[in-house]
């Protein structure tokens, strides 16, 4: 599943650097980003989760994306 989430996040611009996924010169980290996929894998699937990260976490301030990841269910 992993090479499934780095194929699909490398062919909607998202690359991973460093222990770091990084898309329009933003970052998030590596677990956080994998965090979110998993949990909105299930409604949208990986690419749906994906896409939908390029809008909410690399939209967002730090603090705001540790409020976001601690209330996903």
């Amino acid at each position: 599943m992993l090479k499934d989430i780095l194929r699909i996040a490398k062919k909607n611009g998202i690359v991973l650097s460093d222990n770091k996924f990084i898309y329009q010169n933003k970052e998030i980290g590596f677990s956080d980003f994998i965090f979110y996929v998993n949990k909105n894998k299930f409604k949208t699937g990986i690419e749906g989760a994906i896409i939908n990260s390029k809008q909410i976490l690399f939209n967002v301030d730090k603090i705001s994306l540790e409020i976001m990841l601690k209330n996903v269910k």
